[in-house]
């Protein structure tokens, strides 16, 4: 893991392009934790910031055995980070960093 600064705030990543971070390392149950009672300091430091899961898959159903999931802590989901989507390429899942869900729009 790596640090990377991100405004005044520290994280630890395998990486990060353009200021998203890849494979962060998360709070403990960071996935299954009601919003409301996380503490202050962790939704201040990931609310609202998308972050990006590298997962190898099966080969067949993503040809390079690799999909990028995007996920924020934004509200959507109560007791977890917004599932925004599953991408076939790190650039696909930047642009939906960037642009946010489809879903959405």
């Amino acid at each position: 893991m790596k640090t990377f600064v991100l405004g005044k705030t520290k994280f630890q990543a395998e990486n990060c392009f353009d200021c998203v971070l890849i494979n962060p390392k998360l709070p403990k149950n960071f996935e299954c934790t009601d919003n409301q009672k996380r503490p202050s300091a962790q939704r201040n430091k990931w609310w609202g910031r998308p972050y990006i899961e590298v997962e190898i898959e099966d080969p067949e159903q993503w040809p390079e055995s690799v999909y990028y999931s995007v996920y924020c802590l934004d509200g959507g989901a109560w007791d977890r980070p917004t599932f925004w989507g599953r991408l076939g390429s790190l650039h696909e899942a930047l642009q939906c960093v960037e642009h946010g869900p489809a879903w959405r729009k």
